[in-house]
């Protein structure tokens, strides 16, 4: 049966109702505002429920292809959104060829168009839209040029076309010519190896350079040529060090300010000259500041807005005062967030602002 089309114009004809949710702003309106009226100021979300076809509240990831198609990794299915309904994908151990996990962690539209989806027992899926089939890179003890673990966590494409898997033990490097995976992987007797195995965000930034965040290592700097890894660590005798070594996301502004959310320790902002962080954290006493230290997810939209998506609600950066603007869930008001803690944000084409959420999508 062919596929249905998704709708021409997202922006103007995606009517979602709750669980996954929808910002629309524009920049006139996000802009004119002074900080002080931000803080409190309203945004209504539109909303998409299970009872929309969502096959679960948690979602890890989104992406939108290159047909238009929105794609959400949630964590019993992949689900692909059309604007009016959704199709999903599980696991069928009747089918080889089905995804091999329901769990999704994590994913990726590569320039080729192609979608790469991390699980978090069965590896790395490749979706083939032909067949509507997954293609399986799964470990395997008796080959080290197999993908190191099947728990993926993180995936990046390299300015090059180059594939990094980050997984729960291991960065890997996927050569597409020999099908095979180059695993970098955490040394003790060897300072320049990789700072931690268990990786959770792959970056690039606007110079070439790749960063990874470690659970446990901090964030490393990959010299490419060499293969060796400079670690940026946690001292708890410097308060221009890493806030703490858990990083979850990475993210380059197109200032070239490079953000870096952690597990407990907030957002911090790396000078590179320096080497040294300046630490953005949530203070009790403070309602401008970060909503939360557990910082999940950083992304810039269309209009140049910075959103911050943390475990206790949905920040917007306020650059001109250095100070948030907090979004959260309020039980009294239906069109706001579903639920506090942010899992992923993604922009479509048409300028929407998708949130993934632990209690909608």
């Amino acid at each position: 049966m062919p596929d249905r089309q998704p709708l021409a114009s997202p922006r103007r004809q995606y009517r979602p109702r709750a669980g996954l949710l929808s910002i629309l702003a524009t920049a006139a309106f996000l802009f004119s505002l002074q900080p002080a009226f931000a803080q409190q100021r309203k945004i209504p979300f539109d909303r998409l429920t299970l009872e929309d076809g969502l096959p679960h509240r948690a979602v890890n990831a989104i992406v939108q292809d290159n047909t238009g198609f929105m794609w959400f990794g949630t964590q019993d299915g992949l689900a692909r959104y059309d604007g009016n309904r959704f199709l999903v994908f599980r696991s069928d151990r009747k089918s080889v060829d089905s995804i091999s996990d329901n769990w999704v962690w994590t994913l990726l539209k590569d320039s080729k168009g192609r979608l790469w989806i991390g699980t978090n027992q069965g590896g790395l899926n490749l979706w083939i839209p032909n067949t509507r089939s997954f293609v399986h890179y799964r470990n395997d003890e008796m080959k080290g040029d197999s993908i190191s673990n099947d728990r993926v966590r993180s995936l990046m494409e390299d300015r090059t076309g180059r594939i990094w898997v980050g997984t729960e033990s291991g960065l890997n490097l996927f050569d597409p010519a020999t099908q095979t995976f180059k695993r970098y992987l955490h040394d003790p007797s060897n300072p320049g190896s990789l700072g931690n195995n268990q990786v959770r965000s792959i970056y690039q930034d606007s110079e070439g350079i790749i960063w990874v965040g470690t659970h446990g290592g901090g964030l490393d700097r990959l010299d490419s040529a060499g293969g060796h890894f400079s670690h940026l660590r946690h001292d708890p005798e410097d308060p221009n060090s890493l806030s703490e070594d858990r990083v979850r996301t990475i993210f380059e502004d197109r200032s070239g300010n490079l953000w870096v959310g952690t597990y407990e320790g907030g957002l911090n902002l790396l000078n590179r000259e320096s080497g040294r962080f300046q630490r953005l954290e949530h203070d009790p006493l403070q309602p401008s500041s970060l909503s939360d230290d557990r910082v999940r997810a950083i992304f810039q939209d269309q209009t140049g807005v910075i959103w911050v998506g943390t475990d206790d609600g949905l920040n917007e950066w306020l650059p001109e005062s250095g100070e948030f603007a907090r979004h959260r869930r309020n039980l009294a008001d239906p069109t706001s967030l579903s639920n506090n803690q942010i899992m992923s944000i993604h922009q479509d084409r048409g300028g929407v602002l998708w949130i993934g959420t632990q209690g909608g999508i």
